[in-house]
């Protein structure tokens, strides 16, 4: 496993409890209903929410474990984020915001801008790289963020809902592209989604979250012919 972990988050009148495990080279779905503790997870395991309890390894590395007093800040995690609005930075090129994690992280300024090149040709945008986010497409904005993440080499793939901001007709054609691009990805990847479908194309297991808790996991075919709850039940019904 490259990931390991118990991720305890207690917010206000909410506690996220849950254990987590993820190889390398594999895409784990986590679908729940709004509020269910998705997006904390993702956010608990990259830095931006430290744990209350429990503790997270990435590749034998301890990251976070507050009984030990050990909390890695999120520039110093090999993990990169995709987030749902992307979070493109909107007064630099396309090749610019690719390159601003590894410049981030001490590589010198040419070395970072071929690293970015070299990802908008891997996700088929490299002759946009001097265009502005307000200049491309939504679907291309999706693999801008993708590339941007994948700049740090990230042995933890992150990604929130990277198809919601997508109009139907779009989604479906960035899905396929997606697929493609995640197939050529030898990190460990975390896909939190509210869309079967979604999680039908790009993940090889599911975990399904309510209330904090993890209520059942497995492969998507297993999980929509033996549904553990009524959530479940409507939300993978249709494909049973």
């Amino acid at each position: 496993m490259v990931l390991h972990g118990h991720v305890v988050v207690e917010r206000n009148r909410f506690t996220l409890d849950a254990s987590i495990s993820v190889r390398a080279g594999e895409t784990l779905a986590v679908l729940g209903p709004n509020g269910a503790g998705k997006t904390t997870l993702l956010r608990a395991l990259a830095g931006l929410v430290p744990i209350s309890a429990g503790s997270i390894e990435l590749d034998g590395a301890l990251l976070d474990d507050p009984d030990h007093d050990v909390f890695i800040v999120p520039e110093r995690r090999p993990i990169g984020f995709v987030f749902q609005d992307y979070l493109l930075f909107p007064d630099m090129s396309v090749v610019e915001n690719v390159a601003f994690g590894p410049r981030a992280r001490g590589t010198n300024h040419e070395q970072a801008l071929a690293r970015a090149s070299e990802l908008l040709e891997w996700v088929g945008l490299g002759d946009h790289a001097e265009k502005r986010p307000d200049a491309i497409s939504g679907g291309q904005a999706q693999r801008v963020a993708l590339a941007r993440a994948m700049a740090v080499s990230p042995r933890l793939l992150l990604l929130d809902e990277p198809l919601a901001a997508l109009d139907v007709t779009t989604r479906r054609s960035v899905r396929s592209d997606l697929s493609r691009l995640l197939a050529g990805v030898d990190s460990a990847r975390i896909l939190v989604t509210h869309d079967p479908r979604d999680a039908r194309a790009l993940a090889d297991r599911l975990m399904i979250i309510e209330n904090g808790r993890v209520v059942q996991s497995g492969s998507f075919d297993d999980i929509a012919a033996n549904p553990a709850t009524p959530y479940v039940h409507e939300l993978l019904g249709d494909f049973s």
